[in-house]
């Protein structure tokens, strides 16, 4: 034979051999890919499964959420609806070990806690899990070993929860929103709140030419005297809020950049540092600050008849005698950009404090955060307001006076961020997956 043929001969060989190989490995890995591909289907029913277990557990939640605050009617919702949509023999006993909590929901750390005197949220977790003795079967899976799958889903829903712009947080005192005078408070994209339980008199207009618009305007408490000028009427809020931020330390005041300064009539510019015994700003004076913090400790920060200006600034109160007094002034501030106090144009050591603002303009964009302070507040005419947006935490607000006060809300068109703490006003009616 020759040598061509030989190796004609090889290569068929060869060739027979491969074949041979490759049967033998198809057939041993059959059953493999077969095990695979109805692995593949069974998780594919099992995500469905899982689906419809989830769309149970929102609705449940939504629907429960609507109940709020009362307890026991939000479990009872949450119950019936989530067996409306897993009707008996559907999957199984998929509710006899669910879990339908009511408690309170932490937006700013996204937990939940059963129990509690407010609650805020209901949580439903549907489960289909060997610990109950339902898990979901394979079909095909255990060719591979796989005989079943353990499936929860899980919701946390509230009733939604909106910017607020004027918040009054002393829990019991009567008049901690109060008009005395013809005033009219206009802050129509934002939320006015209340946190006071007295049971009459929280929001109280007392002048027969005082009004109040906003988005909403809640009390834990109720309202007295011309309620009917309040646009949307008063709501009962469903639970308390408590200090949206509570957990913001205040930084301490450093040594004194200057002693009992005192600015009149006077053009000039200051820097950030501490500012001991107060600090004045009267007779047709001009002052602006640069970005920075400034303190203010031991006296009042006055400013009488000038203007005080300055953008990407905080003052901080630094203590109790630290109190605000404008009057005929033009304060236009917009608060800090960037950093742990983004968002923050004035704030206040949380004792208690007295503030006044005396037929002033005032532009503060940014949050107002004068927790244990009441700040009486005089108007005349409708003074100018550019700042964008304003959120005011105070112990209570009394307004004066005549003419029309606005509160802009409008943080999507500031460099000044909006703390997402502070999106905490409950909406009747409406309800959030959180």
């Amino acid at each position: 034979m020759t040598e061509r043929g030989k190796m004609e001969r090889g290569s068929t060989r060869l060739a027979r051999e491969e074949r041979g190989g490759i049967a033998v490995l198809a057939a041993l890995g059959a059953p493999v890919l077969a095990g695979f591909a109805a692995l593949a289907v069974d998780a594919g029913h099992a995500y469905m499964v899982r689906t419809e277990l989830q769309s149970a557990a929102d609705a449940a939640a939504l629907a429960a959420s609507m109940r709020l605050p009362d307890a026991a009617a939000a479990l009872a919702e949450a119950r019936t609806i989530a067996a409306e949509n897993l009707p008996p023999g559907k999957h199984g006993e998929v509710l006899k070990d669910a879990d339908f909590l009511v408690g309170t929901w932490d937006s700013a750390t996204r937990t939940f806690q059963a129990g509690g005197p407010s609650p805020n949220a209901v949580r439903v977790t549907l489960r289909r899990a060997a610990a109950n003795g339902n898990p979901l079967p394979t079909f095909l899976g255990s060719v591979l070993g796989v005989d079943f799958f353990d499936l929860e889903a899980k919701a946390t829903a509230g009733p939604a929860k909106e910017p607020a712009c004027l918040m009054a947080m002393h829990p019991t005192r009567k008049h901690t929103v109060y008009l005395v005078g013809p005033v009219r408070v206009t802050a129509p994209d934002c939320h006015i709140y209340a946190n006071s339980n007295h049971p009459d008199d929280v929001v109280d207009p007392k002048d027969p030419n005082a009004f109040v618009v906003a988005k909403s305007i809640q009390a834990i408490g109720y309202g007295h005297h011309y309620l009917q000028n309040l646009t949307p009427p008063l709501e009962y809020a469903p639970y308390v809020i408590p200090d949206p931020l509570a957990s913001l330390s205040l930084p301490p005041a450093g040594g004194c950049t200057a002693n009992r300064l005192r600015i009149s009539g006077a053009t000039t510019t200051l820097s950030p540092g501490t500012y001991c015994d107060g600090l004045e700003i009267v007779s047709g004076a001009t002052v602006t600050l640069r970005p920075g913090e400034y303190h203010i400790k031991g006296d009042h920060l006055v400013v009488d008849r000038s203007t005080l200006r300055g953008d990407d600034v905080v003052i901080f109160l630094s203590d109790s005698s630290a109190q605000l007094d404008f009057t005929r002034a033009t304060v236009q501030l917009s608060g800090r950009r960037s950093g742990p106090y983004a968002g923050m144009v004035l704030a206040s050591v949380r004792d208690a404090m007295t503030h006044t603002f005396d037929r002033s303009r005032l532009e503060l964009e940014g949050v107002v955060y004068l927790l244990g302070g009441r700040v009486n507040w005089t108007n005349e005419g409708t003074p100018v307001n550019d700042a964008k947006w304003t959120t005011m935490i105070v112990d209570g607000v009394t307004f004066d006076g005549s003419g029309e006060i606005r509160i802009n809300f409008a943080p999507h068109t500031s460099d000044v961020p909006y703390p997402a703490a502070l999106r905490v006003v409950p909406r009747n009616g409406f309800a959030l997956l959180e």
